[in-house]
């Protein structure tokens, strides 16, 4: 397994590598056997345990890099022995895959899969206790190969306990959120914390990276609002601020305007296709409007709205599956006359202010190899949705001649949409 290293550059300056949140001191001690040579590795790994939690670039205890991890090399045998005495204690087994997992952070050999071991022992002794899921989950986290697996584990252990987890769960659920790029996770867990641990250093360094909701009044660059990430099979756009996302094949150009006053636009363009007479390209547009005092949605709708010839589509209206949501098929014979004419397909909807802004947005992007470069702008400081309802209008513009085509990738494309 490939050990997790941060980016620097990508997420958080202070946060350089994952610190493993749960500890020793969420083993129920007092269950263990009375075993002299499981507790001495107990002692001995808590002894540890302020510097194994994590993997350290630059080695700072006070004792050698090399005792500790011969230290942890025998306090693991240790307790696999425990283990294979004590079948049926999940303790036991949770302590072993700490250990274990300390001891991955140091490389000792065969760690990962006696931790993998140990906590899936733990998972099959009670199912219902949510440790063992939360430990393997984390354990999973600190590497680049099990990223999903891990945060999938953390938000199943939610889904079932939301309101009985310890501050050391929403640490490192917080962590791996970050490392999977959902910052919006990360900050809802930060809300999960006892106020006395929100000052933990992990804590502060990821919410260092959150710059509360986007703001009515303020301009924005596109940089600050839009990310762009390469993912398989295309293109993943995104904005939590204008609260959408989208996924486009990796040849659409998009052109990105400034966002100010709430409104959020983007124009993606299609590769050119064959008509009648050359080439030509349809054009999408998707754009937001942040509801201020006095707005109305169908007012709004209404002025942007394409303006000519209405035809019935039912494919359109089926997708259109919002709240308020109005489509619109447009036929215009006088423009691109030699193509057979033009032709607008629009969806408008508005979305109301969401219980928790974010989450909706984040169905596991995980970042993509480091071999992978995104071609258009990086991820940038969480800023969280204009507050209140958002309107929404996605468009495309097209000429008839390349109609069958364009209308297939706009609707690929609407079915790719996440708002929140």
């Amino acid at each position: 397994m490939s050990k997790l290293v941060l980016s620097l550059g990508l997420l958080v300056a202070s946060l350089t590598c994952y610190s493993f949140a749960a500890s020793i001191k969420d083993i129920r001690v007092d269950k263990l056997p009375d075993d002299p040579a499981l507790k001495a590795a107990l002692a001995d790994a808590q002894e540890l345990e302020p510097w194994v939690r994590d993997f350290e670039m630059t080695w700072s205890a006070p004792v050698t890099q090399a005792d500790s991890e011969a230290r942890l090399a025998v306090d693991m045998k240790v307790a696999e022995t425990a283990r294979a005495k004590y079948p049926d204690n999940e303790e036991v087994a949770l302590l072993s895959g700490l250990i274990a997992s300390y001891a991955y952070n140091l490389e000792v050999k065969k760690s990962w899969d006696v931790a993998h071991d140990a906590f899936n022992a733990a998972i099959k002794l009670d199912s219902s206790d949510p440790r063992g899921t939360w430990f393997l989950a984390a354990h999973n986290c600190q590497t680049t190969d099990r990223l999903k697996e891990g945060m999938s584990g953390l938000l199943e252990v939610e889904s079932r306990r939301p309101k009985n987890l310890p501050s050391s769960f929403w640490l490192d659920y917080m962590a791996c959120a970050t490392v999977t790029d959902m910052p919006a996770h990360a900050s809802y867990a930060a809300t999960r914390l006892a106020p006395a641990d929100r000052a933990d250093s992990q804590a502060v360094a990821i919410l260092n990276n959150s710059k509360g909701a986007a703001s009515l009044t303020q301009d924005y660059k596109p940089g600050e609002i839009w990310s762009a990430t390469a993912v398989e099979g295309g293109v993943s756009f995104r904005s939590y601020a204008c609260g959408i996302s989208f996924t486009t094949p990796a040849d659409w150009k998009p052109r990105v305007y400034p966002i100010s006053g709430g409104k959020c636009a983007i124009e993606l363009q299609i590769p050119s296709m064959k008509g009648k007479h050359g080439a030509w390209n349809a054009n999408i547009l998707v754009m937001s409007h942040a509801e201020l005092p006095g707005d109305s949605f169908p007012e709004y709708a209404a002025h942007v709205e394409p303006k000519g010839e209405k035809q019935d589509n039912p494919q359109l209206q089926a997708l259109c599956d919002y709240a308020n949501c109005r489509t619109a098929d447009i036929f215009d014979k006088d423009m691109y006359p030699k193509e057979g004419g033009g032709h607008a397909l629009s969806l408008q909807f508005e979305r109301p202010q969401p219980q928790i802004a974010g989450i909706a947005l984040e169905p596991f992007p995980i970042p993509p190899p480091k071999d992978r470069k995104t071609p258009y702008f990086s991820l940038p400081d969480y800023i969280a949705r204009f507050p209140g309802n958002i309107y929404y209008t996605i468009a495309i513009d097209t000429t008839v001649s390349i109609l069958p085509k364009a209308n297939e990738d706009f609707i690929t494309f609407v079915k790719s949409i996440r708002t929140d």
